[in-house]
């Protein structure tokens, strides 16, 4: 029996993006990089959510943050490599699919506006979660390659954004493709005990609808190291002078040691 080529591509292009989304915790090196053709594509896919482009960008990052601490890595030819990856991520214009054309052409990231559209129609549902997934790369970016503190108004605008466009989808809406950007938002929330509770809630919202096809082991695992990650930067902070001196981002202080093996695509 010989299978469709079409149905060949879909599964390569399935495990593509589950592997650049769930090594992007770890660090891991990617598994299937050199047994799928690379796809860049601004077009976005409804199946996971926004565009091929974007998914190799988020993997890029995390090669990123792997060769940051390889002791053979060029550190000027690194850093101009990220430079061109944050314009590339920052100027991305991830476009919408040929069947959504009669609609609109495409939605610019630069604006900060969710589509005007009704929120449960799925020309907005499609836009608001590409937006999502592109202001959730910048953070994971900026977290990764810059050890942005989670402090900083950059690190909250750009939380700020996330939970905006999450509001636009939850809880009717949301879906296992939203679990990456989610998670991204809440490891990185330092707001108030309701931003938090917030963040919780969408996990749980998840973890009852049986659409959202997300394994309930799988959110308890992530909903687990969410919280670590909180209790660990809070007793930092407690600590005079916290962190400071060790040379070590944020992201690979508390998310990366916990997050070994997580299933985020």
């Amino acid at each position: 029996m010989q299978i469709n080529s079409q149905v060949i591509e879909f599964v390569s292009r399935f495990f593509l993006v589950k592997d650049a989304l769930g090594r992007s915790a770890c660090r891991k090196v990617a598994k299937i990089m050199h047994e799928v053709p690379p796809v860049d594509s601004n077009e976005i896919d409804p199946s996971i959510g926004c565009s091929y482009e974007l998914v190799n960008i988020i993997s890029r990052i995390t090669d990123l943050g792997r060769d940051m601490r390889d002791p053979v890595t060029n550190k000027r030819t690194w850093y101009k490599e990220t430079l061109r990856l944050e314009e590339q991520l920052d100027t991305l214009i991830q476009l919408l699919p040929t069947t959504y054309l009669q609609q609109i052409d495409a939605w610019s990231p630069e604006s900060l506006t969710p589509p005007t559209t009704p929120s449960d129609k799925p020309i907005s549902i499609l836009l608001n979660t590409s937006l999502l997934y592109q202001t959730a790369a910048k953070l994971f970016f900026q977290a990764t390659l810059r050890s942005l503190n989670p402090q900083t108004p950059k690190a909250r605008s750009l939380i700020t954004e996330i939970i905006g466009y999450i509001q636009q989808l939850s809880p009717t809406h949301l879906r296992s493709a939203h679990l990456w950007p989610l998670f991204v938002g809440a490891v990185y929330s330092t707001g108030d005990d309701e931003e938090r509770v917030w963040f919780l809630d969408q996990f749980d919202i998840m973890e009852k609808k049986s659409q959202a096809l997300v394994a309930r082991g799988v959110l308890t695992r992530v909903k687990g190291i969410v919280d670590n990650v909180w209790k660990r930067r809070d007793l930092d902070c407690d600590v005079v002078g916290g962190s400071e001196g060790e040379g070590i981002g944020d992201w690979e202080k508390y998310v990366q040691p916990l997050s070994e093996g997580l299933s985020l695509g």
